[in-house]
């Protein structure tokens, strides 16, 4: 199991991602870019890093990854005020902050 404040990431058939004490669903994709995030926490993972690690065998564009880290941002920040669990670094890649 991995865990922070924010979320909790639980192995069970259809992962559970837990924001305070509810559960909230995440797609599959979102949710293996959310587990990138958090394993490299506090440190930058460029784009292709991520699409390389989620999508190993798939030829996908950036947009894919845009489309998940706009969904996984939407559940994980629901109740947050102010930043966002997932920075965006401009011309880099994305850096999971939660503490």
């Amino acid at each position: 199991m991995k865990e922070c404040s924010c979320v909790q990431l639980e192995d069970v058939p259809f992962w559970l991602v837990r924001s305070e004490t509810r559960p909230v669903a995440i797609g599959s994709r979102a949710l293996d870019i959310l587990a990138v995030l958090i394993e490299r926490r506090g440190n930058v993972v460029s784009r292709e890093e991520i699409i390389a690690a989620v999508w190993p065998k798939t030829v996908v564009g950036e947009g894919n990854l845009f489309v998940q880290m706009a969904a996984l941002r939407q559940r994980l920040d629901r109740k947050r005020s102010g930043q966002s669990c997932i920075q965006t670094i401009t011309g880099r890649g994305y850096r999971f902050v939660a503490q």
